[in-house]
């Protein structure tokens, strides 16, 4: 049934306002300076708390205002949960996956876990999410996050339906048979809900194999999902529709990495190959280049295995060998960067090694729209390949890691490479490339963790938010993130560093050295900049400045972390309308939009209602300053309410619409 009902005319602003709508929200949209927003905790224990590890972030920037969604993990659940309509009991670890609004607000909070019985007992089992994509497909949004189960089901192939889709109407992919530590993808609509999960893994020679995915994302033409990570069964993939290898090269207690695709109802795996040598070798991210109008699989990791080299056919004359790099007591670990054929059945087209005199790991990926990989990780090895328009040219970790950033063409050229760090620890995770609409200027952001205490930025013109370590006069424990903005600039001209802070609190902002992989950065609708980490400080909030801090510090001691996701905006001035505590909610069932958009004398706001009862519509201008309360009664279903907005100035403003303890905000764009 629809309900119309008109709100009451909105009262008319001066002229002086209307030139500042006008004339703020190009400096708004185009802003070179960076302003600490607002930050969250995320915590999912009620009587235990225990380490939270948040893994990635993503931004859906198609909807207005913009949605944010993490995934990580928690030990801090205790009880029964419910999954896929089974009561699960929570284990040592579990996934979280959560959804924001823009203003750091939890919408909704869940958990993915999994058990079985063996011999009449309950084994619980240990599930870590480390990656996130989003899609679009057949008009529906969708959520995938992938990761690892370590005690599953060794004798089940382990793949669930949960809530069956008109469009996915196939039963879901059948594993091969495994051993009790697989990959998993689970699949969850925009509400929260789990749709279907699978997993991928397989043993070695019918015994223990640990497997897991590690990177994961969506093909824009064809919704398809291409997953890396690391295997150590030989039977992984065995049942693929196609494949380039499938032979495991790995010998003893190591691992190949590898690089599957399957379709986006997770119903075959259609594409699957091992790609490795004798040794231990991983793929940490994996991302699709689109500039040629199909998908190109670029791919990072870190690899120990010799001889597996594809030279690039534009790779520098000066560059250091592309061959496996070792120091000088026979350790031998490069990271990797490897180019795939768009037709996977051909393999590789050329796989660099990239190392020197120690250590060296490949983390995460970027894209510009020609093509250009940039590329992020850590160095241990002071003679890493370095251009000569390189921001930093010197090693300064001092035996321990520096960051690095490079930028690679397709075809294997290096324009730019450089060392990001300081005297101590700096390792990179996160990073994003963008040109800015207003200069045409373009450039490279990275994020990681650091106990460096000489960062600095003598080219910036703004100061960082937080430049001493862990704050002023705090001695330790010392590590926090940082973010850093380097220039991408054509060849011959020199690289310089635009943006560098600190970002965190009095402890450390840390990470699980050997099964987390955060920080992590993705970018809102204005290139505002959205940070996850994982973090032992109370006190983010007052120690980086922010203006509005969500929940706070829940961890049971200082020596366990929370998840904490922070803004980082383009203006000082708020937009946001926080909700106040009787509208938090678990999941959504509210849909809330406004059309025509833009408009001009007249707009409709539509409220889409699982119930009937007494809501109400907030309207905020620009700069936050409130022009509308008003409740509404709202019938089940579609409820229509026009808005006489002839007296508001052109500018943006911002409708809430809160109803049984459920909230959404939707952008109105006023010509």
């Amino acid at each position: 049934m629809k309900n119309r009902k008109g709100l009451d005319s909105v009262c008319k602003y001066s002229s002086v306002l209307m030139l500042l709508l006008l004339f703020a929200a190009p400096q708004f949209l185009f802003a070179q300076s960076y302003y600490p927003s607002w930050g969250s905790y995320i915590d999912m224990g009620t009587t235990l708390h225990k380490n939270e590890f948040i893994e990635q972030i993503v931004v859906d920037n198609t909807v207005s205002p913009e949605e944010i969604y993490i995934v990580g993990r928690s030990g801090s659940v205790t009880g029964s949960l419910e999954v896929c309509d089974s009561s699960i009991k929570s284990g040592n670890d579990d996934v979280i996956i959560a959804k924001f609004n823009h203003c750091g607000e939890i919408m909704w909070k869940k958990v993915f876990a999994t058990q079985y019985i063996s011999n009449g007992n309950v084994v619980v089992g240990k599930e870590m999410g480390f990656t996130i994509a989003l899609d679009n497909y057949n008009g529906h949004k969708y959520i995938f996050i992938g990761g690892e189960i370590r005690n599953t089901d060794p004798s089940a192939k382990a793949t669930v339906t949960c809530i069956e889709e008109e469009s996915c109407n196939a039963s879901v992919y059948q594993s091969p048979v495994g051993d009790n530590w697989d990959g998993f993808i689970a699949k969850y609509d925009t509400a929260g809900n789990l749709l279907r999960w699978v997993k991928l893994g397989g043993n070695k020679f019918n015994q223990g194999a640990p497997d897991n995915i590690l990177a994961i994302t969506v093909d824009p033409f064809t919704s398809e999902l291409f997953v890396t990570g690391r295997a150590k069964s030989n039977n992984m993939g065995s049942n693929a529709l196609t494949k380039f290898d499938s032979t495991f090269n790995s010998t003893a207690n190591t691992g190949d990495c590898f690089i599957a695709k399957f379709d986006n109802c997770l119903s075959n795996l259609e594409f699957f190959s091992f790609y490795g040598g004798f040794l231990d070798d991983r793929g940490h991210d994996i991302v699709l280049d689109t500039s040629k109008g199909y998908s190109i699989p670029i791919i990072s990791g870190t690899t120990e295995s010799f001889n597996i080299q594809i030279d690039p056919p534009n790779l520098p004359d000066d560059y250091n060998s592309n061959s496996m790099h070792c120091n000088g007591a026979g350790v031998c670990i490069d990271a990797f960067l490897m180019k795939w054929d768009p037709v996977l059945t051909q393999g590789p087209q050329w796989f660099l090694y990239f190392g020197g005199n120690n250590t060296d790991r490949g983390r995460r990926l970027a894209l510009d729209q020609k093509g250009n990989i940039f590329w992020t990780g850590w160095t241990q090895s002071s003679n890493m390949y370095k251009t000569g328009n390189a921001f930093d040219k010197t090693y300064g970790g001092g035996g321990d890691n520096d960051a690095y950033v490079a930028k690679v063409t397709l075809d294997g050229d290096i324009p730019w490479c450089t060392f990001y760090g300081g005297n101590a620890i700096d390792v990179s995770n996160g990073i994003l490339w963008y040109q800015d609409p207003a200069t045409l200027l373009k450039y490279v952001i990275v994020t990681g963790l650091t106990t460096s205490t000489n960062l600095s930025c003598t080219t910036c013109v703004q100061a960082p938010f937080l430049s001493d370590l862990n704050g002023p006069g705090n001695d330790g424990p010392n590590m926090d993130a940082f973010i850093a903005k380097l220039t991408d600039l054509p060849i011959g001209q020199k690289q310089k560093l635009d943006f560098f802070t600190l970002y965190g609190g009095t402890r450390m902002e840390d990470f699980d050295e050997t099964e987390s992989h955060g920080p992590f950065l993705d970018f809102g609708p204005n290139k505002e900049i959205y940070i996850s980490l994982s973090t032992k400080s109370p006190d983010i909030g007052s120690v980086t400045k922010l203006t509005n801090v969500i929940g706070a510090y829940q961890a049971a001691d200082k020596t366990t972390s929370d998840g904490f996701v922070g803004l980082i905006g383009l203006t000082n001035i708020q937009t946001c309308m926080p909700l106040r505590p009787e509208d938090e909610v678990a999941v959504s069932t509210l849909d809330f939009f406004s059309y025509p958009q833009p408009f001009h004398n007249e707009l409709t706001l539509m409220i889409r209602a699982a119930s009937a009862g007494t809501g109400r519509i907030e309207v905020v201008d620009f700069y936050g300053r409130t022009i509308l309360v008003k409740e509404v009664q709202l019938e089940e279903g579609e409820n229509q309410l026009p808005l006489d907005a002839g007296a508001l100035t052109p500018g943006i403003y911002f409708a809430k619409a809160v109803f049984n303890n459920q909230m959404m905000i939707t952008k109105m764009i006023r010509q």
